[in-house]
């Protein structure tokens, strides 16, 4: 906002032939894409960019279109960091307007994904692609993004829950695994969510004893159910973390599993 009002003190002052669009967005980029760090955070950027379209939001976005054209021409001559932060900067950006760009000027990577699948412009967009999906829905990605790049679009997330199918191995964590499931779609309370677990052993299911003592089998089955709640997006995880383990803290068992949790994710 500081140069937003600096530079509306320059043009009042009859100076507006000043490049300070263009002096803005130099700078920025040039903070943003130093060697071998930037001096403040990524974020800073991303966020001072977002917020300078917004206030000059009749010249700045043009301007920025510009240099993303410059530095997307030059990708092959990039540093593979500067590539990866770029695009990280660029998913970031997109997530804020609406994923609004001018895509047609891009569509040459689809040609060079078929052709030349390692080409440094097709594996930027897959890259940027794939970092939209930790900011958005697949679903919504498949919307958003011209037919034209489908082929450039991740694979949908799937799941791998263990304890899907029923065998002899697993038919009793099966079983309590999709009680639990129940139970939570039902948003019932903790003492049931718990009481679906009491058919498992309060150690490990081959009856091994643990060192430290922990309830192994019962962990398991649910921090699987949990991640299978929120397999969607880190959006429903985070929600199934805090609405069925980060509230019931009060329970030894949940809280363990939040424990576990945290340092795996």
């Amino acid at each position: 906002k500081q140069w937003y009002q600096r530079r509306v003190a320059i043009t009042a002052g009859g100076r507006s032939s000043m490049p300070l669009n263009y002096m803005l967005v130099e700078v920025l980029f040039g903070g943003l894409l130093e060697l071998p760090v930037p001096r403040y955070p990524e974020l800073f950027y991303g966020s001072i960019l977002i917020q300078l379209c917004q206030l000059m939001a009749d010249h700045l976005p043009q301007v920025l279109a510009q240099a993303v054209a410059y530095v997307y021409e030059r990708l092959d001559t990039m540093n593979t960091v500067l590539v990866d932060r770029f695009g990280s900067w660029f998913a970031y950006f997109l997530s804020n307007f609406k994923y609004h760009w001018t895509w047609s000027e891009w569509e040459e990577c689809v040609k060079l994904n078929k052709t030349d699948p390692n080409h440094p412009k097709p594996k930027f967009l897959k890259e940027v692609f794939l970092k939209l999906l930790w900011l958005t829905f697949h679903e919504k990605l498949k919307d958003v993004i011209p037919d034209e790049f489908a082929s450039l679009l991740p694979l949908k997330p799937g799941y791998n829950h263990k304890f899907a199918e029923v065998t002899a191995e697993n038919n009793l964590q099966s079983k309590c695994a999709k009680a639990l499931i129940e139970s939570i779609k039902n948003r019932e309370g903790v003492e049931m969510m718990i009481g679906s677990l009491d058919p498992l052993p309060d150690g490990a299911m081959d009856g091994r004893e643990l060192d430290p003592v922990y309830p192994e089998a019962k962990l398991e089955v649910v921090v699987q159910t949990i991640l299978r709640v929120g397999c969607k997006s880190i959006s429903h995880i985070s929600v199934a973390l805090n609405r069925y383990l980060y509230t019931h803290v009060c329970n030894d068992l949940f809280c363990f599993v939040a424990s576990f949790l945290s340092k795996i994710l």
